[in-house]
């Protein structure tokens, strides 16, 4: 068996980055299936016509998106934590100081 190189625990790093962000979009869809379900049950058990689908699906694509975003800068400050997540350019993770002009004054 051959020794682990770097570029090989690189890729795989990568593929487990895009797996986690894979399944956030994973996570959206079921979400605003399973409440397009329930409103779909409310609509067949009360016959109150398509408002339970259309409320369930508002609430689902709302809570979906909270809770993708939510676990999108949760997963993004564990990868800068963990010091896998550097700028293309090289440059270390520092704030760029803004230049101010002199007032003209």
């Amino acid at each position: 068996m051959k020794p682990e190189t770097q570029s090989d625990r690189s890729a795989r790093e990568q593929r487990s980055i895009l797996l986690h962000y894979g399944g956030l979009g994973m996570e959206l869809a079921g979400g605003i299936l399973g409440f397009v379900a329930v409103g779909w049950w409310v609509d067949w058990k009360f016959k109150i016509g398509p408002v339970g689908v259309i409320v369930g699906s508002v609430i689902g694509c709302v809570g979906g998106l909270y809770h993708v975003v939510r676990r999108a800068i949760q997963m993004q400050k564990e990868l800068q934590e963990s010091g896998r997540s550097r700028p293309s350019d090289g440059s270390p993770d520092e704030p760029t100081q803004q230049h101010q002009r002199p007032d003209a004054d």
